[in-house]
């Protein structure tokens, strides 16, 4: 009985230990996706200022073509 009882305590511990390195594995793997999703979320954000600004670009050259198009026309008359 004594022995099964020591045995049975060597695996007691040797799974709570197996638990403790789980957990600890866990926690490390979370606070990386943590992380991981911070940094996704600014790379996001960082795209999105990007296509807005690019956007802007893109509606001010339109209206400086459109600009030059109606100089164009005021100088030279409509085109036909």
């Amino acid at each position: 009985m004594t022995r099964q009882l020591q045995e049975l305590t060597i695996i007691r511990s040797d799974l709570q230990s197996e638990r403790d390195a789980l957990q600890s594995e866990l926690s490390e793997a979370t606070d990386a996706n943590r992380d991981l999703g911070s940094r996704l979320d600014a790379a996001n954000a960082a795209l999105a200022q990007l296509k807005q600004d690019m956007d802007n670009r893109l509606r001010d050259a339109d209206e400086e073509i459109e600009n030059i198009r109606y100089l164009i026309r005021l100088v030279f008359g409509p085109c036909t």
